[in-house]
Order: C-alpha cells, then structure tokens, then sequence
C-alpha cells in the first residue's frame, strides 16, 4: 500500500509518471480523507428502519458507540 507521502509525491511530480497515475493518486488521497472520520452513525435499531425503507435515526458521529454503523460521504473528486 502506497503511503500518504508517496501519493503526494506523484500528485506534486505529475511529469515523473503518466496521468492515470496521477488520477488514481488523487482519487486515493480524495477517499482516505474522506473515510478518515464518519460523516454521521446509525444506531443498530435504525438499520432496521432502513431496511423497511423508513426513516432511521441518524446521529453526529460524537455519539457514536460500538455496535453503530458508521455514514462516510463520497469524496467529490477532481477529474
């Protein structure tokens, strides 16, 4: 696995390597921030209220306890 240096470096040195690799640095970097913290968490009982296509409860991800499941947002990631 590539570290967080080493796709920085290809980001900051894109004529050292082809675009693609500089893309898939980009769009690596874009997704471990974001997947670096929970946007929200839904408690186990609320899964259920999805599951039946009804509202859950959704909360900050401060209040997160184990057992909860854990919301990411997709990265918005330049082209």
């Amino acid at each position: 696995m590539l570290t967080e240096e080493q796709l920085n470096h290809i980001v900051t040195h894109p004529d050292d390597v082809s675009h693609q690799v500089v893309a898939m640095a980009k769009e690596l970097l874009a997704y471990r921030a974001a997947f670096a913290r929970p946007y929200a968490v839904i408690e186990p009982l609320g899964m259920t209220y999805i599951g039946d296509e009804n509202a859950a409860m959704v909360w900050h991800p401060k209040h997160g306890e184990d057992g909860d499941t854990r919301l990411y947002l997709k990265p918005l990631i330049d082209e």
